[in-house]
């Protein structure tokens, strides 16, 4: 669930990109970063799903590297790339070279 929940957003991507291309879009919405920050959130969700690393070595991960605190790092780190993202695309937007569309 938490991933399908992700990844729906990929319809207003997909929406923008029709309309205004991939060069656009890519300053825009920082495409790159949230690529970089949808990898990490799949990433963190696969590894709890399939409880690795908890499965390949049994009771040595109970304490430090468990699959939940893998998701939790992947999260923290998705939300750095977002951020970064973001920070980008208010440079872009608020720079002398943006018009509006």
């Amino acid at each position: 669930m938490y991933s399908c929940l992700g990844l729906s957003s990929i319809t207003f991507v997909i929406h923008g990109l029709m309309l205004y291309g991939y060069d656009t879009q890519n300053w825009r919405m920082s495409l790159d970063w949230m690529g970089i920050m949808a990898g990490f959130n799949l990433f963190g969700a696969f590894a709890y799903a399939a409880r690795i690393p908890e499965k390949w070595f049994p009771r040595r991960h109970d304490i430090l590297g468990s699959s939940h605190q893998i998701l939790h790092f992947m999260v923290i780190f998705a939300g750095l790339a977002h951020m970064a993202g973001l920070l980008r695309a208010f440079d872009h937007i608020h720079s002398n070279t943006f018009q509006c569309i």
